[in-house]
């Protein structure tokens, strides 16, 4: 079973029912079980101005702690609104993940 990281961010302007900390969580676990994963840590932002589970995360990957090579999240624009950055991330966890 592989194993993966799921990141969850509250979002304060767009939060509603179907974007809650509960109803992403939940269509993260849905999408690992049927994929066979397995979800080795969850991180979550519920502080609308604070990411310091995000950057627990990128910590987490970059010192081995989380083995997993897999982040799950409901959208991409939950690890980043600006894809600028979001690309940065990315290009950054490749680089760490796959090495």
């Amino acid at each position: 079973m592989e194993k993966a990281i799921a990141y969850v961010r509250y979002s304060f302007h767009i939060q509603n029912d179907a974007n809650s900390v509960a109803a992403q969580t939940a269509c993260i676990e849905e999408y690992a079980h049927l994929h066979n994963m397995e979800i080795e840590k969850y991180y979550i932002d519920t502080d609308k101005t604070d990411r310091s589970e995000y950057r627990q995360m990128l910590e987490d990957i970059t010192t081995g702690k989380v083995k997993a090579k897999t982040i799950l999240v409901k959208a991409i624009d939950r690890l980043h609104r600006n894809m600028t950055n979001a690309l940065g991330d990315i290009v950054f966890l490749i680089s760490t993940m796959f090495v």
